[in-house]
């Protein structure tokens, strides 16, 4: 996922929060719970202050990881280019190839596994 936003990283504002926050957004991930952004980010926020961040910083940093839960659109350049390079594995998977749609269609619910050929947009 860093290598798909090495792209755009120089649109951001605060480059290196965006990456902090890339490497963070899924450090925790339990399946059987619902808070795992929330944790995520609380981790984020107090790895960067143990590494030196200022406050502001580390919650900035906590913002962007929050932003990673998709539930409001981004508007601050940081989010947007953090959310893009998120949300980018998706694209990578509808142009993929089979076996990568195979290999993470289970978390798609399926869909991408039915797929036998590339994906063409519908309007």
């Amino acid at each position: 996922m860093l290598r798909e936003g090495q792209d755009i990283i120089f649109l951001a504002e605060h480059p290196s929060e965006v990456y902090v926050g890339l490497w963070f957004h899924h450090v925790i991930y339990d399946t059987q719970r619902h808070d795992n952004k929330e944790r995520s980010a609380d981790w984020a926020r107090s790895a960067a202050r143990d590494l030196g961040a200022s406050a502001e910083s580390a919650q900035r940093i906590y913002d962007l990881v929050m932003f990673t839960r998709h539930v409001a659109e981004p508007v601050a350049i940081d989010a947007q280019v953090l959310v893009d390079t998120d949300l980018s594995i998706l694209g990578a998977l509808l142009r993929g190839s089979r076996s990568m749609r195979h290999r993470f269609g289970a978390s798609m619910g399926g869909f991408l596994t039915q797929c036998s050929g590339p994906l063409e947009p519908r309007y």
